[in-house]
């Protein structure tokens, strides 16, 4: 028995670079926390996506390629950035 996805969702807008190459946003992995699942990208954006329909909830800029998995702790988010930061989100 073929099972259908429950939702599809298509992040980020692809770029063409100047040698005509198509980019695509590199995300995390996603962390399931209060119903969303929450990634980030290495264009330094990260989603909350509601778990159950897909639907982008939030979208912030943080501004720095994250491409490292988030982990929550204690109602908070948790980034490291390729430059080194810790991002925290509540």
């Amino acid at each position: 028995m073929k099972k259908k996805a429950a939702w599809y969702n298509s992040l980020g807008k692809s770029k063409t670079d100047a040698k005509k190459n198509v980019v695509r946003p590199l995300w995390s992995s996603p962390i399931l926390a209060n119903g969303r699942l929450v990634l980030g990208a290495d264009t330094g954006e990260i989603v909350a996506l509601n778990a159950k329909t897909g639907v982008v909830e939030k979208s912030v800029q943080v501004g720095a390629p994250l491409l490292i998995g988030p982990i929550a702790l204690n109602g908070a988010l948790y980034f490291v950035s390729d430059e080194a930061q810790l991002i925290a989100l509540r």
